[in-house]
């Protein structure tokens, strides 16, 4: 679908090849939390701790670190071309350095180009639109891309030993299950969500601009106010909805985007006493409780610091994404990256931090397993991150003590 050429459809053509929800990727939920929850689960009950649970993980998810291979295969093909790639400054420079760097950022491209980053909304950038994070990433592969998992099966046995006798085939089976399914989790988000996401956006920037040079909106950009209906019916011929209704519903959603919603709605819930079930309901009632309990961290908890991925400190210049699409453009190689949240769709840009520091998550989050898998040092939960740190402070991020300390301001 990406390959095909939209300017040459005409309007009923591009209609059709609107996409219209993501029901798979919540289908999968299932299949790539179930088996880590399940392994949590019984870890709890075996008194082992899921600190050292999860880190026996690591290696497991080739798609959180596919974006780094690739942009390190760039600076290689740059290298080949004669080209440093730690001194490119543009897309450009990359694709004139000679035929390998551009093949290489051809394969990039192909697979990342129209990946959804900033948002989980249409109206967020793509890869291919935010040409900083692509030379950020090739610049922070000028040194190749080395990951030690060497610890994880020492680890692992180390663990093993403190499991019941009677439950080791199924501790086994736990981990062996877990490690299957890990690297689900963000193909999951990234085949079923991100990538179908900006192939929508490439089709409504296309008729965006086609309903604009028509007179039919008076910007390109609001077409984004079009449900994907409303979008294909036009294309087919009927009437946009007038320009001022269009205007209100960019006015409502703004202020939408604005609402900071409570933490609960309702009563707040009452803890669920799981050993009255079957044993076979109890057992995915266990998986289920321990992935919710360890996507986001307990209320509360000292400013600045939270859990810690990783082994070493790191100190650096910070960036702060309170408006991801501005932080990304400009991100360089080594800098601090500190989020409210991160998602999948950072995969492809994060390669290139010296760190991350994450107001929301846990455990199970997805920037753990971004920070793990590349091997970013990170601090999950730091309460009042972006409004504590300044943009371009220097900062310490130290995994092993959870916390993150300002050296410098701005």
């Amino acid at each position: 679908m990406q390959s095909e050429d939209l300017a040459g459809f005409d309007d009923d053509q591009l209609a059709d090849h609107l996409l219209e929800g993501n029901i798979r990727h919540h289908v999968l939920h299932g299949t790539d939390m179930g088996p880590i929850g399940d392994l949590l689960a019984h870890a709890l009950r075996w008194g082992l701790d899921t600190l050292e649970v999860m880190p026996l993980l690591q290696g497991a998810s080739p798609a959180t670190r596919e974006a780094a291979r690739l942009g390190a295969d760039i600076a290689a093909a740059l290298r080949g071309d004669g080209v440093d790639p730690a001194e490119v400054s543009s897309v450009d420079e990359i694709g004139a350095a000679g035929p390998g760097s551009m093949a290489a950022l051809d394969a990039y491209l192909v697979l990342y180009g129209w990946r959804m980053v900033t948002s989980y909304d249409i109206e967020g950038l793509t890869v291919s639109e935010l040409p900083g994070s692509v030379v950020a990433l090739v610049r922070a592969g000028a040194d190749g891309v080395q990951h030690d998992d060497s610890t994880v099966d020492e680890a692992g046995a180390q663990l093993r030993t403190r499991v019941p006798t009677e439950h080791l085939e199924l501790y086994d089976q736990l981990l062996s299950g877990a490690r299957q399914a890990y690297g689900l989790r963000d193909d999951n988000g990234s085949l079923t969500a991100e990538w179908p996401l900006g192939l929508t956006r490439r089709a409504y920037l296309e008729a965006g601009g086609r309903l604009a040079d028509a007179g039919q909106m008076s910007a390109a950009e609001r077409v984004f106010e079009l449900d994907t209906d409303e979008l294909a019916s036009v294309l087919g011929g009927a009437a946009s909805p007038a320009g001022a209704e269009l205007d209100e519903r960019a006015v409502h959603r703004q202020w939408e985007a604005t609402l900071d919603p409570p933490l609960l709605l309702g009563d707040p819930p009452t803890v669920l006493e799981s050993s009255v079930l079957p044993a076979g309901l109890r057992r995915v009632t266990d998986a289920v409780l321990a992935c919710v309990s360890m996507l986001e961290k307990e209320p509360g908890g000292k400013p600045l610091e939270g859990m810690g991925i990783g082994d070493w400190a790191y100190t650096g210049r910070t960036r702060l994404a309170s408006q991801p699409e501005d932080v990304l453009a400009t991100f360089s190689p080594g800098d601090i990256l500190v989020a409210a949240w991160t998602a999948p769709t950072f995969n492809s840009v994060i390669a290139s931090a010296g760190a991350m520091i994450v107001e929301e998550g846990g455990l199970l989050c997805h920037a753990a397993v971004i920070a793990r898998e590349p091997g970013v040092p990170a601090v999950i939960g730091a309460t009042g991150a972006l409004s504590m740190i300044e943009e371009g402070a220097t900062v310490t991020v130290d995994p092993v003590a959870g916390r993150v300390t300002i050296e410098a301001s701005t």
